[in-house]
């Protein structure tokens, strides 16, 4: 069945994809946008099938597939593609939307590890939870929050969806939604509390993610006042600490003030002086993702400072050996 998906401008400014080469941007394009792709994201393909669709070898499409899954578009087994922010990007969040969702990740193998991740990920989201609990597909939790005005009792399907792990892709609802409208006509009242909000359950964004090195705390703690100070000059989303602990988590065997500092002149010296950044927290990652592993952590009481000549200890040394030999030859 044909479709129509639309884009958000906003993905060609964005550091994760901006950072794409050429291949990975077309293979994550094609990776919703394709026939292929259903409702929930989660489809079986094979490496052929992508190459032929992007028009790559095999070589440059399982290429493109590796940088996509580092830097958490897709996930890709060989055989299952997961395109992870598909469901994010529903408009609206209908029942319709959601019985497709559902019936769609039922047709995936209950084993597969793509499918627990997909359900770990979505599973408690509020306007799909019911549909997936009545499925069997995630197990029974609390009875779904409700409000009344006083004459109407309804179940709050319209909690903000938060889950950043996603792009700008925008997808429009499946079928036929004139029945939706007409409800929303009649029942007025219900609709709108129906919309009530409710408290929000986040996880502390100033909190480390669990199990986070010990050794590597004062090391994010440093990163997340220089990246304030960044964001304060420059604009973008404030950093939390929880996203800089994940970033440091996800690449631990980085010198991660090396890499920070390398982001202070890229944003205030060099070429992203005149590049928009929303999150520099992703950026942080993306650049942490293109740096090798293998260099030993710096100390957080050694920071790596904006403008300083990473030379000048170096010739320093040299200065003071070709000093004390002109010394000793006089």
């Amino acid at each position: 069945m044909s479709r129509t998906e639309d884009l958000d401008t906003a993905i060609w400014s964005d550091p994760d994809f901006e950072v794409l080469t050429t291949a990975g941007k077309l293979t994550y394009l094609w990776s919703w946008s394709n026939p292929l792709c259903g409702p929930a994201g989660l489809y079986r393909v094979s490496l052929t099938t992508i190459g032929h669709g992007c028009s790559l070898s095999a070589d440059d499409a399982r290429k493109a597939l590796e940088e996509l899954e580092e830097a958490r578009f897709v996930s890709y087994d060989g055989r299952w593609l997961w395109v992870r922010s598909r469901v994010k990007h529903y408009r609206p969040k209908s029942w319709q939307c959601a019985k497709a969702v559902v019936k769609d990740i039922a047709k995936v193998p209950a084993n597969h590890a793509f499918r627990s991740a997909w359900t770990d990920l979505y599973g408690t989201d509020p306007w799909l939870r019911e549909y997936l609990e009545s499925d069997g597909l995630v197990t029974v939790s609390d009875p779904m929050p409700t409000v009344s005005d006083g004459h109407h009792t309804v179940t709050d399907l319209a909690v903000s969806h938060d889950i950043r792990d996603g792009h700008h892709m925008v997808t429009r609802p499946y079928g036929d939604h004139s029945r939706e409208r007409e409800r929303e006509r009649v029942g007025s009242t219900t609709t709108a509390v129906a919309r009530a909000r409710k408290p929000s359950k986040r996880v502390d964004p100033e909190s480390l993610p669990a199990h986070f090195p010990e050794q590597l705390v004062p090391v994010a703690d440093e990163t997340l006042k220089r990246l304030r100070q960044l964001q304060a000059e420059r604009g973008g989303t404030e950093p939390s600490r929880r996203g800089v602990g994940l970033a440091i988590k996800q690449h631990p065997n980085r010198d991660h003030l090396a890499v920070l500092g390398d982001i202070e002149h890229w944003a205030l010296a060099g070429r992203g002086q005149a590049k928009p950044v929303k999150d520099w927290v992703a950026t942080f990652r993306t650049f942490l993702g293109r740096t090798p592993a293998g260099s030993p952590p710096r100390p957080a009481s050694e920071p790596r400072l904006v403008g300083t000549d990473p030379f000048r200890k170096q010739r320093e040394r040299e200065d003071a050996i070709a000093a004390q030999t002109e010394g000793e030859a006089a």
